[in-house]
């Protein structure tokens, strides 16, 4: 609405062909807040009905975790997480190293010499890469669901 009223006062006209609005019209801004108004209406709901859905699922113990970049799982056909053997040794082995001292720096170091691929299917391993993995709570076989919601859920995955 902002830039609409800009243009009017340039005496610019925004014409909206499918809903047949000219913003010159002393009837268009009025067309145009209510239309506003209504997207604006549409939009919350359908947020709320996605939020409302995603609690069910969490209720109902259904977790949606993205493996595209999860190190160590992989999809089932019905969608349910499977470790990917290959892929848990290299995690198993980031922890193990870590425990017994060595640096992420050093982690990371040693699995770029060795070619072995991270999450998103690279060589090149960062330390920022192994602390996230480290910090990663669904390694522990939790998954941290509505976090930024005030009460955050912790519900168990395969391990």
């Amino acid at each position: 609405m902002q830039y609409i009223r800009e243009l009017k006062e340039l005496h610019v006209a925004v014409f909206f062909e499918k809903e047949n609005i000219n913003t010159m019209d002393t009837k268009g801004e009025v067309l145009i807040t209510i239309m506003t108004s209504l997207a604006q209406q549409e939009s919350e709901s359908i947020s709320r009905n996605i939020k409302i859905g995603l609690q069910y699922r969490y209720q109902r113990g259904q977790v949606i975790v993205n493996t595209a970049r999860f190190l160590g799982y992989d999809k089932d056909d019905d969608g349910n997480l499977v470790i990917n053997p290959e892929q848990a040794k290299v995690v198993k082995r980031i922890f193990y190293e870590w425990l017994t001292g060595k640096s992420t720096i050093e982690i990371a170091r040693e699995l770029t010499k060795e070619g072995l691929k991270n999450g998103i299917g690279r060589t090149k391993w960062h330390s920022s890469g192994i602390i996230k993995i480290l910090r990663n709570e669904k390694y522990i076989g939790d998954a941290l669901l509505q976090s930024k919601h005030p009460i955050a859920r912790y519900i168990k995955i395969p391990s």
